[in-house]
């Protein structure tokens, strides 16, 4: 059987398993409230307080909420809203943003490493 080298490319890459985003929690108003409360200590960016990891949000307005440093990592954001709020130095990697507004809003030295992002605005924010 003659093999030629595209038929062992495709070959190769069919063997490579697809990773599959861990499953979210979806959370309510309400839960999303506590969890926001909880982000109390920058300094402790690793701690549980500011883990957002694997969490959807859908439809919810934040307004005057420190952030910074939170991890939301594979989270996912829906048409939600930040009015002057803080993501300084937070972590989005291959977290998913869809028709969400910033006004007001501090996101610096954010990373969006591997994220998907759609319909975003940002009014008036700082970006650095």
């Amino acid at each position: 059987m003659k093999r030629d080298a595209n038929t062992e490319k495709n070959t190769a890459v069919a063997a490579v398993p697809a990773v599959a985003a861990p499953e979210r929690r979806v959370l309510s108003a309400e839960e999303a409230k506590k969890l926001v409360s909880k982000c109390t200590d920058y300094n402790d960016s690793r701690s549980d307080n500011r883990n957002f990891k694997c969490v959807e949000f859908s439809g919810i307005k934040f307004k005057g909420e420190d952030l910074s440093g939170i991890e939301a990592h594979y989270s996912k954001f829906t048409d939600c809203e930040f009015e002057e709020c803080k993501f300084d130095h937070s972590e989005f990697y291959f977290a998913e943003l869809h028709n969400c507004v910033f006004r007001n809003s501090s996101l610096e030295n954010c990373n969006f490493s591997f994220a998907a992002v759609s319909g975003l605005t940002f009014l008036q924010c700082n970006l650095q």
